[in-house]
């Protein structure tokens, strides 16, 4: 999704590059990562892509996610949608003057702060009612299955394939007091995205646990930004350069089986 995309930092400073560089660094083999993120994506997406891609005998495939996966299949309870139609079905449904201000924030939002925020119409649709568990546990379902029909694909065609579960804000042991004030954001963080991730999260990690059982590689990287030392999250998902290097040298740390 957009955080392997990185959007908010120039091309160098990306998890890809930066994986790149440590790479070229301390691999014993040259390799050519490439960025295949895409803002929105979820693990049945990336199947979907996966499965277009020219892969053959050495290449290597990283799936890296988890934070769209709760909100496309359990703070939005639509599993087989994409996180893009959400967006659509509140401009579909935009007053005139909320239409007004949509182009007025099209038009300005990528020169002022103020604006990319406060006159955006579409916000994150709430989620405050009680996620039933029948939800979750759907969601664990899918995610197992992706992972597990990814490395199926992958398998076939002499292709080495790993999966990492992403960091995120909820899953940080600890929390500054910015990054407190990223989570009471609403704009930032909509209600209900928390409890959807306290609910998703451990489920997502047991549909980890029974890949690797079942002997796919799979990483569980949730907690790989608690060693940070200072501040890196944009957003409860979204980091900086110094949350992407560390990152990329956890994704290193967990990558020798897979490396010549």
């Amino acid at each position: 999704g957009s955080t392997t995309y990185c959007s908010e930092v120039p091309d160098g400073l990306t998890i890809c590059s930066y994986l790149q560089r440590i790479l070229n660094e301390n691999g014993k083999a040259q390799y050519r990562v490439e960025n295949l993120g895409a803002t929105t994506i979820t693990i049945r997406q990336q199947v979907e892509r996966l499965k277009l891609e020219p892969v053959g005998a050495g290449d290597r495939v990283l799936f890296y996610d988890g934070v769209n996966d709760v909100i496309q299949s359990i703070f939005y309870n639509n599993p087989n949608g994409n996180i893009i139609d959400e967006s659509r079905r509140q401009l579909d449904g935009l007053k005139p003057v909320e239409r007004f201000l949509f182009k007025v924030h099209r038009r300005l939002a990528p020169y002022s702060a103020f604006v990319g925020v406060f006159l955006n119409p579409i916000k994150p649709a709430p989620n405050t009612r009680e996620i039933d568990p029948a939800i979750v546990e759907e969601a664990a379902r899918q995610y197992y299955k992706s992972i597990t029909e990814a490395a199926g694909f992958c398998r076939a065609r002499q292709v080495r394939f790993a999966h990492f579960l992403q960091p995120d804000l909820f899953a940080a042991s600890s929390k500054s007091a910015y990054e407190k004030t990223l989570l009471e954001n609403p704009w930032l963080t909509p209600p209900g995205l928390a409890r959807a991730f306290e609910l998703g999260y451990p489920a997502l990690r047991r549909s980890g646990r029974q890949a690797a059982e079942a002997g796919v590689p799979n990483f569980d990287l949730s907690s790989c930004l608690d060693s940070r030392t200072t501040e890196i999250y944009l957003d409860y998902c979204h980091v900086n350069h110094v949350g992407n290097e560390i990152i990329a040298r956890a994704l290193f740390e967990r990558l020798h089986s897979l490396l010549d």
